[in-house]
């Protein structure tokens, strides 16, 4: 097995090269939406205001309410709302990266663990719901996709910190600190690290009869951070907006429609599936190491169901608070849960059948496994479709990412730069009222949502109150 690593490093540059059109694309991303009108009213009102406002009349999201009230619009800083995605994914890749190396430790060398972080990073990345609302749209992104990279870092310290006696104040105190974020982030985030946590105490109070002091405390923290969360005077006010809420029926039922859904976003790609058996693959290899093996040695029927039911009670909430179907900005979320309990199960899986039918694994062939690599490298990179006299119809986000930033994104950066040159020649001219042109071949891997020629719409007033219009529509 070890002669595949022999190329190694070309594998990670293919794997770099595939995700770097993401990381372009964010020089020619524009704010949309709510991005305006949060800005606008922390601008105007303060951060301390707007942070009263909305965790006593729309969320307990404290967090989240914080770090969206610092994003660099609020500042007149333009240039800085293209930074974001490219430091949201570099701290995801990071969060992969720290998981993956406190699971092996020493045991393997360091370009492997980051060949394995890449591999997850590109899996997730190809495959999420909704690549504009989890990466590009800063109100989305800072709310859930920063707290997916925190949940990472939390459970990698779960793992260097499984032994009570060498825990550091230090380490503690990032737990803490992870957990207190996550918490006030986004309620999907809040409930996973709270089963994960709760199942991870009780695993080892029943299997191992003890517990890591480290852990019990961080567990407490999670609660509290939960407990303000939850009671928070604008949750209920919000949900007070929804005449659907609280149908307990309907929200398991859509749950686990949601939870389909994101299933077979995954299941249904070929490079998933492929990427999968070269993962299987390479058990026998993973299983040779300590932490690796104690981890995967759980019996499938109760991990199996477990994980069903976590991944599909991350959306419950949001359902049953609102009566509404789950955005796409959860779904993403979720979709990256999705993707390490897969490839655990699978794990917990093959491990079970293994030690059942006392099975010695014959080693796959390296040429094998290089040819389905080289596979799942072409699947990737010409995942669309084309009928004649129709657009092309991208089915993964990596073609879609690349088809988007050579065609579409400086078109579309042009468009954008040219609205708001319109928007200052009028503000110049003191107009209240601004007509824009509407946008062509826009880049949809990166584009929100746009006004309309509504201008009662509420995205149209979000973007006029934020250049202190009185209204803003587009040319019908």
């Amino acid at each position: 097995m070890n002669k595949i690593f022999s190329s190694e490093k070309l594998w990670l540059i293919l794997l770099i090269l595939l995700v770097v059109p993401f990381f372009v694309l964010s020089f020619f991303v524009h704010p949309s939406a709510d991005d305006f009108i949060l800005s606008a009213v922390v601008r105007d009102e303060g951060i301390i205001a707007h942070f009263k406002q909305v965790y006593f009349e729309w969320s307990g999201r404290y967090f989240g309410t914080l770090i969206v009230s610092l994003n660099p619009l609020v500042f007149g800083w333009d240039f800085g709302y293209k930074l974001i995605p490219i430091a949201l994914l570099l701290i995801f890749y990071a969060g992969i990266y720290s998981l993956i190396k406190n699971i092996f430790k020493e045991e393997i060398s360091a370009i492997r663990k980051q060949l394995i972080s890449l591999i997850i990073f590109v899996v997730f990345v190809n495959n999420i719901p909704s690549t504009s609302e989890c990466i590009y749209w800063m109100t989305g992104s800072l709310t859930y996709f920063l707290a997916s990279s925190f949940t990472l870092f939390l459970f990698a310290l779960y793992v260097k910190t499984k032994k009570s006696d060498n825990v550091k104040i230090s380490e503690l105190l990032l737990m803490t600190v992870f957990s207190v974020m996550i918490a006030g982030s986004n309620e999907v985030s809040m409930v996973f690290q709270l089963e994960l946590s709760t199942l991870i105490i009780f695993y080892y109070i029943i299997n191992k009869k003890s517990i890591c002091k480290a852990h019990l405390i961080n567990w407490i923290v999670i609660i509290i951070a939960t407990v303000v969360v939850v009671s928070a005077p604008g949750n209920y006010s919000r949900m007070d907006t929804f005449s659907g809420h609280f149908n307990i029926i309907y929200s398991i039922s859509e749950s686990f429609i949601s939870f389909t859904k994101v299933s077979i976003v995954f299941i249904k790609d070929p490079a998933f599936i492929i990427i999968t058996m070269i993962f299987i693959a390479f058990l026998p290899y993973f299983r040779k190491f300590t932490f690796f093996n104690n981890l995967i040695k759980i019996s499938p029927f109760y991990v199996i169901p477990i994980s069903i039911l976590v991944v599909t009670s991350l959306f419950f909430t949001i359902v049953y608070s609102t009566g509404l179907s789950p955005a796409l900005r959860i779904h993403n979320s979720v979709a990256m849960i999705f993707v390490f309990v897969w490839f655990y199960n699978v794990s917990v899986l093959h491990n079970y059948i293994i030690s059942k039918n006392k099975n010695v694994m014959i080693e796959v062939p390296s040429y094998l496994i290089k040819l389905l690599s080289l596979a799942t490298f072409i699947l990737i990179t010409t995942s669309f479709t084309k009928e004649p006299g129709k657009d092309i119809i991208c089915d993964g986000n990596i073609f879609h990412a690349s088809y988007d930033l050579v065609i579409n994104a400086s078109s579309y950066n042009t468009q954008m730069n040219n609205r708001e040159i319109i928007i200052k020649e009028a503000q110049k001219q003191n107009k209240k009222t601004v007509v824009l042109p509407p946008l062509n071949n826009v880049p949809t891997i990166i584009h929100f949502v746009d006004i309309t020629d509504n201008p009662k719409y509420w995205v149209n007033e979000s973007l006029a109150k934020y250049y202190n219009l009185d209204s803003i529509y587009l040319k019908k």
